[in-house]
């Protein structure tokens, strides 16, 4: 039986009032009818949707439900090839980088030859934002390269940056780039195939051999839907985590969140602003949209910092306070750059 990751969509709760006669509706019919126009339907029916049960990957206890029946669409598209190298996003990106480049060079050897380190105005007020804009282009037009290109190593490519990869300024823009450059390389024109399914109860389900096309995967859903102005809005897909790991305790964890919303949502807000944790009260602060009737908040980041350090146990359950286990966690840093290892549920569908 297939294994597939399962993954929340998320609507603004504007979406949510336009639709607030008829959500079930909304979910079954328009949601579906629209994929159908973007992408090819190759199969529908009701199913069973089973989780796939792993004690040791699941710390959450609530994870384990009972089996589910949902109306499910599977959808296909191949996206044609592109050169990128050849695209305006790309050549502009790549006349930035030199740029800056070469004006980042001209500082590190400044300094090097002991006269110290100075970063002038044109540089940080104009070189740097420029090449700024250039990445957030590309990265906007080509979601699934610039997402591929970030398991590049960075030590396989800093080697080729001045100053032994010690200067800040740019510096992280400088290596995005490089790694999107051998990505490039390595793949000069780019075929990709997308295959999902879309159950009636707000979830995706993917089967993926590398987890590593997570994320590129989402990005090529994602942006499909939202490049083609769908009628409900803009929309978020986030993995559903059955666990998150953390190898030490921390002073500094940034949880980022989608805002909890529809009728699903509504119970999963109550829950959250019904715990007592003082640590969490700046998140009932952000969450005090009662009747989602607007679209800010939506969603928001909230950082918690103590002295006392926050143990892997506190991590975990603060994950699963802010939806975790939902689909609604959209991201978890911790300052110190400890491995976090976040665990995607996995279910079955009956009969497939």
């Amino acid at each position: 039986m297939t294994e597939y990751y399962e993954l929340k969509v998320n609507l603004l709760p504007s979406a949510l009032v336009t639709y607030k006669e008829n959500i079930p509706n909304l979910y079954s019919k328009v949601i579906p009818e629209y994929l159908t126009e973007i992408f090819d339907l190759t199969d529908n029916g009701k199913t069973t949707i089973k989780e796939v049960s792993n004690k040791q990957d699941s710390l959450f206890d609530d994870m384990i439900e009972s089996s589910t029946e949902v109306e499910y669409y599977s959808f296909y598209k191949e996206f044609s090839e592109r050169n990128i190298q050849e695209s305006i996003e790309y050549k502009e990106l790549l006349k930035n980088y030199n740029s800056t480049l070469k004006e980042y060079k001209k500082i590190v050897d400044s300094f090097q030859s002991r006269k110290g380190i100075y970063w002038p105005n044109t540089f940080l007020e104009s070189t740097k934002p420029k090449l700024n804009k250039a990445l957030n282009n590309f990265k906007n037009s080509f979601p699934d390269v610039y997402n591929s290109s970030k398991y590049i190593s960075t030590s396989s490519v800093t080697k080729r940056l001045p100053g032994n990869n010690q200067f800040g300024h740019s510096r992280r823009q400088l290596i995005e780039v490089l790694k999107i450059k051998k990505y490039l390389t390595d793949h000069p024109t780019i075929s990709k195939a997308i295959s999902f399914i879309y159950t009636s109860n707000e979830h995706i389900l993917i089967n993926l051999s590398d987890i590593k096309e997570m994320d590129e995967s989402i990005s090529l859903i994602q942006n499909s839907i939202n490049s083609s102005q769908p009628p409900f809005g803009e929309i978020t897909i986030i993995p559903i985590y059955s666990n998150i790991f953390i190898d030490s305790s921390v002073n500094s964890i940034t949880y980022s969140f989608v805002y909890p919303n529809g009728e699903n949502g509504r119970k999963d807000r109550d829950m959250i602003e019904e715990d007592k944790d003082d640590r969490l009260s700046i998140l009932k602060l952000l969450m005090n949209d009662d009747n989602s009737l607007k679209d800010s908040p939506s969603s928001g980041s909230v950082t918690i910092n103590t002295k006392e350090g926050l143990t892997p146990s506190f991590i975990n359950n603060t994950a699963k306070r802010l939806g975790a286990n939902k689909g609604y966690l959209a991201d978890i840093r911790d300052g110190a750059k400890a491995k976090i290892k976040r665990i995607i549920k996995k279910v079955k569908l009956e009969g497939q």
